[in-house]
Formats: structure tokens, C-alpha cells, sequence
């Protein structure tokens, strides 16, 4: 079962979960997910607490949290995470956050920033597109839910995605048509002679009758 997330709600991440079981590493506790914007058949912006908690959070611990780790793009959460309730999102989280694009759907530039507003008719629509340098710009990646545990274990921070020695990407040329080596069909034959279809003169009957 996956909940229906909805703008302000507030769930309680079971870091602990791995597929299989058990976590082999003992318990991993818990972190707080505020989901700040539902994006239509894309997914769920959500934001992830820096702090982690031993037990179970409450909502009075997500309406204390001072730190954010990161907003990401989650597909969805499933039953074993807790819905706290909801609470405002907080003024200095935006809910559309601005979004680095991966590099290699990029040109000229190793990454750019996307910026995003709502459309007339409610879908977010991107309003700039400008080159960035900034490591710290969250990556527009869709991610499940055994990869929110992973990162959220892991330390993952939006910078681990930034490759310092990467390249810019270079844009391939349209290749030019091969020449082909390999021997035609019928190679080393002598050609063949055409034969005209031009009618020729044909010579006027001799008079083969003797003389007198």
C-alpha cells in the first residue's frame, strides 16, 4: 500500500527498511519527510530533515526542525512510514525548487538550472534556463523509496552528483555517408555491350539478271 501524499503532510521515514527484511545493521532510526509540492504523473517534491530520530518523531519535532537536507523528487512512500499530519510549508522552503539538469541532456555548458511557476493551468512550466556552476542545486532526479533510504543514510548531498572533472559534452556531428570497399556484385566482369535499338539502313538488292 503507497500513500497518497498531499502538500503539507508530514510522514516519518523508517531509514531502517531494506529490502528483504530486516537491516542488517541494526536500527537506523527515523527522519522527517515534508512533502511541499505534487507534481502531476512526475512525482512528490519533498524535503528531508537533517536530523534523524531514534524513535518514531511527532509532529511537534517536524514543526521544530531548523535544517533541511535537501528537496528531492520521490515517486512515493509506503506503508511502514508514519503520517505525522501536516503543518505549513516553511517560508524559506520552496516548494518548486530550482533544479540542475544532468549533463548529458545538456549542451554547452556541463549543467544548467531549470526555474519553475506554476502555468495557467496548474502544471509547472519552466520560466528560465540558465547555466549554472552551483554544486549545491538539488539534480531534477526521480528517486523510490528504498533510494530516499540510501541517501539519507548515505550522507548523499546534492554535490556527490557533481563530477569536477567532467567535461563539457560534446554535441556529435552528423556523420557522413561510408564509402563502401567491399566488392560490388559482379565486380572484374567485362562489361556488358548495349545493344542499340537504332535501325540501320539495310542495302538495296543487287539485279543479278545477265546481260544481254
Amino acid at each position: 500500500m503507497r500513500h497518497a501524499l498531499k502538500p503539507g503532510q508530514v510522514y516519518a521515514l523508517d531509514l531502517s527498511l531494506v529490502p528483504g527484511g530486516a537491516d542488517p545493521d541494526g536500527d537506523r532510526g527515523w527522519a522527517i519527510v515534508l512533502v511541499a509540492y505534487v507534481w502531476p504523473k512526475r512525482g512528490k517534491f519533498v524535503w528531508v530533515s537533517c536530523a534523524t530520530y531514534p524513535s518514531v518523531p511527532t509532529l511537534a519535532d517536524a514543526e521544530n526542525v531548523t535544517e533541511w537536507r535537501w528537496p528531492i523528487l520521490l515517486a512515493s512512500l509506503t506503508e511502514h512510514d508514519v503520517l505525522l499530519g501536516t503543518m505549513p510549508l516553511p517560508p524559506e522552503l520552496p516548494p518548486l525548487p530550482r533544479l540542475r539538469a544532468p549533463r548529458w541532456i545538456t549542451r554547452g555548458s556541463p549543467w544548467v538550472v531549470y526555474t519553475y511557476a506554476e502555468g495557467p493551468d496548474g502544471l509547472p512550466r519552466a520560466v528560465s534556463v540558465e547555466d549554472t556552476s552551483d554544486p549545491t542545486l538539488p539534480t531534477g532526479v526521480l528517486v523510490s523509496h528504498a533510494s530516499l533510504r540510501a541517501r539519507v543514510n548515505d550522507d548523499w548531498m546534492p554535490e556527490k552528483s557533481w563530477p569536477a572533472d567532467a567535461p563539457a559534452p560534446v554535441v556529435p556531428a552528423v556523420p557522413s555517408t561510408p564509402v563502401s570497399t567491399a566488392p560490388q556484385p559482379g565486380a572484374g566482369r567485362p562489361p556488358k555491350q548495349r545493344r542499340s535499338r537504332r535501325k540501320t539502313a539495310q542495302p538495296e538488292p543487287r539485279d543479278l539478271s545477265p546481260r544481254a
